[in-house]
This record gives structure tokens, sequence and C-alpha cells, in this order.
């Protein structure tokens, strides 16, 4: 559909256009047409089209909280409120990249899904071309990097393909981050628990191939590299997973000493941070990390707090009025509050890792 948008029409129009087109393919007594017609009620009506936060909460209220057009909300990360969600960014963002990105993560419920969504369709609507004229009129690109993961394939191709892409990228300034070796366990679905052992050398990267790696992609433009030094997806009995930090020291030595660079030439990722040893975490800050994955872990926090909020509210959970005193229970069960508990607790275990990684009180932002 996207490829039949006339090239004539402002960005704004092109979005408007697809989203009509899309609508006539929703069946009218869904209660996906219900919500698109209201956020797209909702988004006329406002006078203020920066104000997306009254439709988010017009969308809460008539959705979430008064289950209207027979739709029953369960989980954040439900399909069906988040399509609601995605409406608001993509109405309210009106074709702008960064701005429906925006709107797209702070308006979410489970957030990744409109971002991914309308990151997918503008990027293809702005083309590389639109990416190189945005650079050009701004001096700044619309994201600042990609990551690519192709470490399940032969190196040859990962590099090959990763050489593809930079030289695309560089010139528009982004930065490309690649991953070499296994990340071990399982994420989204993909890889396997029968990775983990700490004997499995696929989770180990070979120093030899990062040296490919910057000989082939430095002279092109900037990349970042995940390398496997032990590390995994989610958590794992101790003794299963072994880190050896020491992988990425070496990786930093043999480039700077076939290179002749300065000091840590290498930037590097640590993927599958999560339950790490910090101590473990600390020694490859040193190696020259400078970023570091943790989704297993900030799920948990999010977990954790939610079930300790239910346990200690147990007939809230039961009864909408307690049985014995007649004690009303809805600002206990109101999602509001026990999603407020798990978010706190997602921001304390942030905290934690902001004090691990040392980087209270800094910032990317220029």
């Amino acid at each position: 559909m996207a490829s039949l948008v006339k090239p004539s029409l402002t960005r704004k129009e092109q979005i408007f256009w697809l989203a009509k087109q899309a609508r006539k393919r929703i069946p009218d007594w869904s209660y996906i047409a219900n919500m698109y017609d209201f956020v797209k009620a909702e988004y006329e009506a406002n006078p203020d089209k920066d104000d997306w936060e009254q439709t988010r909460d017009k969308v809460a209220q008539h959705y979430q909280y008064e289950n209207n057009a027979g739709y029953i909300y369960r989980y954040p990360w439900d399909s069906g409120i988040n399509f609601a969600a995605s409406m608001v960014s993509l109405f309210y963002g009106e074709g702008d990249y960064k701005k429906t990105i925006r709107i797209g993560c702070m308006s979410g419920w489970d957030s990744d899904n409109p971002t991914s969504t309308w990151g997918g369709l503008l990027g293809f609507l702005y083309g590389h071309k639109g990416l190189q004229k945005h650079f050009e009129k701004t001096g700044s690109p619309l994201f600042s990097s990609h990551m690519l993961d192709l470490s399940a394939e032969d190196i040859d191709f990962n590099l090959s393909e990763c050489e593809r892409l930079l030289k695309r990228m560089a010139p528009i300034g982004l930065s490309l981050e690649i991953e070499l070796g296994v990340t071990g366990g399982e994420e989204d679905g993909v890889g396997s628990d029968d990775d983990i052992g700490a004997d499995n050398p696929l989770l180990y990267t070979q120093p030899e191939d990062c040296l490919r790696a910057y000989q082939l992609l430095s002279p092109i433009g900037h990349f970042s590299l995940a390398a496997s030094f032990g590390n995994v997806h989610g958590v794992y009995k101790p003794g299963n997973v072994k880190l050896r930090p020491e992988i990425l020291k070496n990786s930093q030595d043999l480039v700077q000493e076939t290179c002749s660079t300065n000091e840590r030439p290498l930037d590097l990722v640590f993927h599958g941070g999560s339950g790490s040893d910090k101590a473990k975490i600390a020694e490859a800050l040193t190696y020259g990390v400078f970023k570091m994955n943790i989704d297993t872990d900030t799920q948990f926090a999010v977990s954790k707090a939610v079930g300790a909020y239910v346990e200690e509210n147990s007939k809230a959970f039961k009864y909408q009025i307690d049985p014995d005193d007649g004690t009303p229970y809805k600002k206990k069960y109101d999602p509001r509050a026990w999603l407020r508990a798990g978010e706190v607790s997602m921001v304390e275990r942030l905290d934690e890792a902001f004090q691990d990684l040392g980087s209270v009180g800094k910032t990317l932002a220029s």
C-alpha cells in the first residue's frame, strides 16, 4: 500500500491517505474500527495538535476502564489497546519521523509496537534519499544508530553485509551496531537454552574476528561491536555460564597492536547483561564496554513488584467489595495502582544499572 502513495503529497498527507485506505479494510463491527474512528475524531476535534496526551488519556478511559465497543482490556501488551495507542502516535506525529516515534514511545502500553511499526512505515516513505535530504537540511540523522545481528550467519556474510550497510549509513551520520559470536539463550523466540554451557566455544568471540571487523569497517564509519564473552539472553543457574571479560581486553589489545591505534579502539556492547556479576560488569567497563542490555532484569523488576502488590492486596483481586466488612477495593485493583508499583520498581532497577555502568550524571545529549 505504501508503494502506491503519491510522491507529490506532503508527508502528513501521505500518512493520512494510507490510514484512510487501511480503515476501508477494517470491518466496521470490530473494536479496531471503533478505536480508529475514536482516535481520529479526537485528533480532529483537538485544536492543540501537540496535546496528544489528552487523546491518549481518553483512550485509556474509554477502552481500558470503560470497556467500550466490546473491548476487554487484559494486559499492557494487549494488541487492542496498543492499536489505539499507535493511532495516537500516527495522527499526532503527522508524518514527522522523530515526533511520531517520540509519541509512540511515550503513549504506549507496550511502546515498542507503534514505534517499530511506524518507524518502518516512515522509513519506507522517506527512503534512503529522504534520510540524506534530512541530514543535509538539519546536519543530524533521523536516528543515531542501527543494530544488525547476523551473528548466526557465517562471519564472511555477516561482515560483508555490515560493510554494505555502513557504506550507506556513514555519509548521513549513522552508526552501525554489529554482533560477532553467539549470545546464548533465547530472545523473542529466537535461540535456545541448549546454547547455554560454560564449555560452548560459540559463546566466546575470537579476538581475530574483532580485528577483521575493525580493519574492514573503521575506515568506512563508526560502528560498535557486541562481542560474546559468555554472556547470554536471560538468567541461568550459576555455573552454567562463565563470563570471560578478558576476551574483550584481548580483542582491544590485538587491534591496538596490529593497527597502531590508541587504547581501547573498539566501542563494545554488552548483550545479555541481566543477572551478571557486578564485578564482571565493572571489569567489562574497563575494557571499553559503553552499553549493556538488561531486558530480563527490567522485566523481572516490574513483575516482582506487581506480584508483591497482588499478594499484599490479595482480597482486592478476588472481590470488588470486602465480603466481611464491606470495604470497597476499587482503588486497590485499579490497574493504574499495580502498574505504578511496577513502574517504581523499574526505575529503581534502572538507577542500579546507571550506578553499575558509571553513567550517573552523564548524558549523550548535545
